[in-house]
C-alpha cells in the first residue's frame, strides 16, 4: 500500500519550459533528463537523486517504494502514450480537444 505524506502538482508557463532543474524535473518535454541530479547528472534512481537536492544534513533521506520510481516505468509510459499521440492514429481525431 502506498500512502503518500504530500502530493504536489505543479503548472508552469510556457515561458519557464527549459528554465528549470530541481525534484520537480526539467520541464523541457524530456522524461529522460527528468532526473537531473544537482550536479548536472543523470541518474535513474531516485535516491541519489534526492540526495543530490539536499539543502542540509539534517533533512531526511526519502522513504519511496522504488518500484514506483523507475526510468524504466516512464520509458513504458512514453511508448505506450505514443499510441495516444500518433497523428495518424485511432485517438488523432481526439488531439484537436485534448492537450
Amino acid at each position: 500500500l502506498i500512502s503518500p505524506i504530500m502530493q504536489l502538482y505543479m503548472s508552469l508557463p510556457k515561458t519557464a519550459k527549459g528554465t528549470t532543474k530541481g525534484l520537480c524535473g526539467t520541464y523541457n518535454d524530456n522524461v529522460e533528463d527528468d532526473f537531473l541530479s544537482s550536479q548536472g547528472i543523470v541518474e535513474f534512481t531516485y535516491l541519489p537523486f534526492t540526495e543530490s537536492w539536499k539543502t542540509s544534513d539534517e533533512c531526511p533521506s526519502p522513504i519511496v517504494n522504488p518500484t514506483c520510481v523507475s526510468s524504466e516505468h516512464e520509458t513504458y509510459a512514453r511508448e505506450q502514450c505514443a499510441y495516444l499521440k500518433d497523428p495518424m492514429g485511432a485517438f488523432s481525431s481526439c488531439h484537436s480537444v485534448v492537450e
